[in-house]
């Protein structure tokens, strides 16, 4: 997850989960001074049954933030392998897709707005990699393609239910996952070749600026905002 996310949502919102691959050091005591119940589940967002797990153990939702990702090597397709192909749409694909999944009936059974609006809203975070063809490999570039037609779908199939779903496209940001692509053996040509477009980026993002978005997203100043593709990334993607 961002880093941003996990500290911005809380403070409007009474509850929240956040599952993750990693044992997660939330900040519980910000929550519940402030009146709200904070529960952390540890689950891997490949395996549908620990996601399953998650919408169980928290039970009411009003707003989901799919965040997890898995990058590859910047290989392009002719030296991708099956197991990279394999690991990175586990993650970036069938995790959001078993995440919506689980949590559109929970929503649904949201009282919502007085026309019955305003049920439940997701944001997905893809990658400015889900809009254009050479910021990174072909597992994840296909990857977020992929879970960007699925949030877009989620928002057009669910908007008369009440129910919302958007997407945020980031350029690079300071993040972890960022750090450890530096250090990561990558694949020589596809890292050349990407790399020949990261001196049109104007700055890298701030975490708490996609949470900064994201909050905003969710929020109910945002309710005629649906199946939209918002970039963050100071317009790197307008070159």
């Amino acid at each position: 997850m961002h880093p941003g996310l996990d500290r911005r949502l809380p403070s409007r919102r009474d509850r929240r989960h956040l599952p993750g691959v990693k044992p997660c050091s939330c900040p519980a005591p910000v929550i519940t001074k402030k009146g709200g119940t904070s529960i952390a589940v540890s689950g891997d967002v490949s395996k549908e049954e620990d996601i399953q797990n998650a919408v169980r153990e928290f039970g009411k939702l009003d707003i989901v933030v799919n965040n997890a990702g898995s990058l590859d090597r910047v290989a392009p397709v002719g030296d991708l392998d099956d197991k990279t192909w394999e690991q990175v749409f586990a993650v970036n694909v069938d995790g959001p897709m078993y995440m919506f999944r689980a949590a559109i009936p929970e929503m649904l059974k949201n009282p919502g707005d007085a026309a019955g609006l305003n049920k439940g809203a997701f944001v997905t975070v893809s990658s400015i990699g889900g809009t254009h063809g050479g910021h990174s490999g072909a597992a994840y570039t296909a990857s977020k393609h992929a879970v960007l037609g699925l949030a877009k779908n989620t928002g057009y199939m669910y908007a008369k239910k009440g129910i919302r779903s958007n997407i945020i496209a980031p350029g690079y940001v300071a993040t972890e996952m960022v750090e450890l692509s530096q250090t990561t053996q990558s694949h020589a040509e596809g890292m050349e070749l990407v790399s020949a477009g990261v001196g049109a980026n104007p700055r890298m993002g701030k975490p708490e600026e996609i949470a900064n978005l994201a909050l905003f997203l969710a929020s109910d100043e945002a309710s005629l905002v649906n199946g939209a593709v918002v970039p963050a990334d100071a317009g790197w993607s307008a070159w």
